[in-house]
């Protein structure tokens, strides 16, 4: 006759010592954090990673009538490619254009904002109407800051300015390259949008170690952007 065997509950926090043995050979859980995910090893630990999709959030900056937005102490050899994503961004001064600044050692600590700093090239589809739309393109082989948009952009009202900035192998000893996306408003017409692309490139050959956002007058009256590092 077998016995018939009573099971009380177990306080795990007071008769269980070391770590705590989990499958797959590991031997414990580590705490996380907001936004973070566990993750199997596969060999020895249940570890806790900001690892979604193969992105790991670095930054999160949250713009207040901001001058500008810098994303900076960040980029490293952890990661090959970068990408930032901006999202409910209003200028004070709105149609507006928006765009970027980079920072590298030779800077002196100095966004580069000379006339020959940066090259661009850009293209738009702007909605003109039920079942038209008009297309925009602009180059510059010297400028003093990268333009996100081919022109101002409507960001008030029911619109804002939403978008990412792609930023490939930013610790290179060549010069430096991102490409970008922008969604917003035209601003001729409120009840119309405007899609805007391109990539540019800083005539420096040290790394990049910040990205700073600006818009042409005013500030940047609210919005969100994030720095993720793409997993190699």
């Amino acid at each position: 006759q077998k016995d018939n065997m009573a099971f009380a509950t177990i306080d795990v926090t007071k008769g269980i010592t070391g770590t705590t043995p989990v499958t797959q050979g590991g031997t414990g859980l580590t705490a996380g954090t907001t936004d973070q995910f566990l993750k199997f090893t596969g060999t020895t630990t249940l570890a806790s990673a900001a690892d979604n999709s193969g992105l790991t959030l670095l930054q999160t900056v949250t713009a207040s009538s901001s001058a500008t937005v810098d994303i900076t102490g960040n980029f490293s050899s952890t990661y090959d490619n970068y990408i930032i994503y901006f999202n409910n961004v209003r200028c004070s001064n709105a149609p507006e254009y928006f765009g970027a600044r980079i920072l590298t050692p030779s800077g002196s600590g100095t966004y580069w904002a000379d006339s020959g700093s940066y090259g661009t090239v850009k293209i738009a589809r702007r909605i003109t109407g039920d079942g038209t739309s008009t297309d925009a393109s602009t180059g510059d082989s010297q400028y003093n800051r990268i333009p996100l948009t081919v022109s101002s952009l409507e960001n008030n009202g029911d619109w804002d300015l939403r978008g990412y900035v792609n930023i490939p192998y930013p610790l290179t000893s060549s010069y430096k390259y991102i490409e970008f996306m922008v969604l917003a408003g035209c601003p001729d017409d409120s009840a119309l949008m405007t899609y805007s692309t391109g990539a540019a490139n800083l005539y420096k050959n040290d790394n990049l170690t910040a990205i700073q956002f600006l818009p042409e007058t005013g500030t940047i009256s609210a919005g969100t952007f994030k720095l993720y590092g793409i997993a190699k």
